[in-house]
């Protein structure tokens, strides 16, 4: 069996982290916006309008911000 596929789990892109903290954004915004980032790049692969739409208004309500 061989899996060719990545779980989106595990700590965030330290280097990310690092030029945004660099940058003078607070720690916890930082990781706001590198997880809403990878969500929205996720929301953008779905091929109907209606289901992206759904996920993102519920991206919205789980992270408290804009997606």
């Amino acid at each position: 069996v061989r899996c060719s596929h990545g779980a989106p789990i595990g700590q965030l892109d330290a280097d990310a982290l690092f030029l945004l903290r660099a940058r003078g954004i607070d720690a916890a915004l930082a990781r706001s916006l590198i997880m809403r980032a990878f969500a929205v790049a996720a929301l953008h692969a779905l091929p109907e309008d209606d289901m992206r739409a759904l996920f993102t208004e519920r991206l919205r309500d789980a992270l408290g911000a804009p997606a």
